[in-house]
């Protein structure tokens, strides 16, 4: 019995991930409309945001995939919710600043301005 929940402990977020969308399915089945199967959504990244089973990144975009899957929104009213302008800029500066520091450009930089300025305090 304790090799048995071993495994179990040891393969639980893969089992969450698989077994809680088909617990959950009876919602949307049994309750037609729309509602349901946003609710059906809401639950499932709850679960997922509250286990940590997917990682949050993963589980804050699950709605781009379900919501148009399910015909709850179309993808175009869905995925302007995400990407409005503020968020672009966001994600772009983070992609610069990532690769800034992938390249190590900053260390580049700051060697640079210690050579032209030189190590006096002063300057």
């Amino acid at each position: 019995m304790a090799p048995c929940l071993g495994l179990i402990w040891r393969y639980r977020n893969y089992l969450l991930i698989a077994l809680t969308p088909l617990v959950l399915l009876p919602l949307p089945l049994i309750i037609p409309g729309p509602e349901a199967k946003c609710g059906y959504a809401i639950i499932l990244m709850a679960l997922y945001w509250g286990t940590g089973c997917l990682p949050l990144p993963v589980t804050t975009l699950l709605p781009v995939i379900l919501f148009p899957m399910m015909g709850v929104m179309k993808s175009s009213e869905v995925c302007s919710q995400y990407l409005t302008d503020s968020n672009m800029l966001f994600i772009g500066s983070m992609l610069v600043a990532i690769a800034l520091e992938h390249w190590n450009l900053h260390m580049r930089i700051a060697f640079q301005v210690l050579l032209f300025v030189g190590l006096k305090p002063a300057l």
